[in-house]
């Protein structure tokens, strides 16, 4: 895929570059005045925040120094924003290593260096945990602070990802759409997916996806609450719940054997030749 096939649309465009809604000016211009939030402060806790509570709100401060970052450089060159999200705070946590410019120059540098590198890899850039995955294999997955890759790393990439919700973080330039089927810019439709919508992302029957609606496990909203028949999954729902099945899958997958090589090293050497 070339750099001007990842260019949106005029008509794209213009739905995209949207100004800020007035919460996120108005968190923007609170969270200035906190730069960070030491990790030891946010383990110890306090009898009245809970830990969860503290972490997600160095999330936010985090977010406010490098969210519009990290969306310009998934508007350049079309890498998740929630992908270059995750991957920054298991580089760097929460400490402001990065903000303003600097924020915007390293997360341009590192999505051209992925777009130019893994050209075969950038039909997943919709499913940000499943493109980890893919880059791992590839050994293209590697910690910015110290070099480091392998299984622990992209499965902290990827909890990243899911557990702070960072998938809706790609919706402002439109990659986060994947799962609105049906949609024509000209003639948006509801972002509400029925049952039927559900079993065509999935590849299973309807009654399959009223099973896992009904268990609970792909969440959404009951029309009738008499009948299964009636209930809608919002595209944001959908996907997270994907990323979240595809993550599981490559958490049951044995790690890959070291090379035979590798392992005589293992042998004791009063069982070699």
């Amino acid at each position: 895929m070339s750099k001007n096939s990842l260019n949106p649309s005029p008509t794209q465009n213009e739905q995209r570059e949207k100004p800020l809604d007035a919460n996120t000016q108005l968190w923007l211009l609170t969270l200035k005045k906190l730069p960070a939030l030491d990790g030891e402060f946010v383990q110890d806790g306090s009898d009245l925040i809970p830990v969860s509570v503290m972490e997600y709100f160095s999330v936010l401060l985090v977010l406010s120094r490098i969210g519009l970052a990290a969306q310009n450089a998934q508007r350049v060159y079309g890498v998740s924003a929630s992908f270059l999200i995750g991957k920054y705070l298991v580089d760097y946590g929460w400490m402001p290593e990065h903000s303003g410019k600097e924020a915007g120059q390293l997360f341009l540098k590192e999505a051209e260096t992925l777009s130019r590198n893994f050209p075969a890899d950038l039909d997943l850039l919709s499913r940000p945990v499943e493109y980890a995955i893919a880059l791992d294999k590839r050994g293209g997955l590697v910690n910015a602070r110290d070099g480091e890759s392998g299984r622990t790393y992209v499965s902290d990439v990827a909890e990243r990802i899911i557990d702070h919700g960072l998938l809706e973080c790609d919706y402002r330039y439109g990659t986060g759409g994947l799962y609105d089927l049906g949609k024509d810019p000209q003639f948006p439709r509801p972002t509400d997916l029925c049952p039927e919508d559900v079993a065509a992302v999935l590849g299973c029957s309807v009654e399959s996806a009223s099973r896992l609606y009904e268990s609970g496990e792909l969440t959404g909203c009951s029309q009738r609450p008499c009948t299964s028949a009636h209930w809608t999954v919002r595209g944001s729902q959908l996907r997270a719940y994907v990323q979240r099945d595809q993550y599981r899958k490559f958490r049951a997958t044995p790690a890959p054997v070291a090379p035979s090589s590798n392992r005589l090293a293992l042998v004791s050497p009063s069982h070699l030749p």
